[in-house]
């Protein structure tokens, strides 16, 4: 793992723990525009720049989703915290619905199991 990946993971997690402050402090915009900006640097610099826009933009399956994510990130940083969280929210879970990729489907899983 190189430095910047490292950084990346570091980036990301800290972009976790304001978010989860500001939340927790009544939506405080200040957190939730430090989270949100800490966030997305991290997931760029974790995976790369070509694949995060790769995953942000593709046309079809995640495009919903990434609208209604940077509209939200738009809305806090606007000013907008709650209203903008809430459509933040709703954007990463339809973002991480279509990325399946991370359980192994049932008829790829080893003999003898569930």
């Amino acid at each position: 793992m190189d430095d910047k990946t490292k950084i990346g993971i570091g980036l990301t997690f800290f972009g976790i723990l304001f978010t989860g402050l500001g939340v927790v402090f009544f939506f405080d915009q200040g957190l939730l525009s430090l989270g949100n900006l800490l966030f997305l640097a991290g997931v760029t610099l974790t995976i790369g720049t070509q694949r995060t826009v790769n995953f942000f933009l593709k046309r079809r399956k995640n495009f919903k989703g990434s609208a209604f994510f940077f509209g939200g990130l738009f809305l806090v940083l606007y000013g907008w915290a709650m209203v903008g969280m809430i459509l933040e929210s709703y954007g990463f879970v339809l973002l991480f619905r279509c990325a399946q990729t991370f359980a192994p489907k049932k008829r790829e899983a080893p003999a003898g199991t569930w």
